[in-house]
């Protein structure tokens, strides 16, 4: 009878056991899912931050700064010749 007892006992610890490891295991696997998802809004937040950096980069394109002004970078442009602009419209 005391056998039956303990068998029992240990029983009801290894139940106990499985079902602290279910929970921890449910746990992990909704961080995981979590984890996911943020990986994918990161993924796309970055997509469209490259994105608006290739528009910038294009924008800023627009100026081109010439050679004379190049040369100084120090000093601020004293006429509108100093920028020169490439613009698909042909006008400056």
């Amino acid at each position: 009878s005391d056998l039956v007892q303990e068998i029992a006992s240990a029983s009801k610890e290894q139940a106990s056991g499985v079902n602290q490891i279910n929970t921890a295991m449910g746990q992990l696997s909704q961080l995981t899912q979590s984890n996911a998802s943020s990986s994918e809004e990161l993924s796309a937040t970055a997509e469209e931050l490259s994105a608006q950096v290739s528009q910038l980069q294009n924008l800023v394109g627009f100026f081109q700064i010439s050679a004379e002004q190049n040369a100084s970078r120090t000093t601020a442009p004293t006429s509108r010749t100093a920028i020169r602009t490439r613009c698909p419209l042909g006008w400056e």
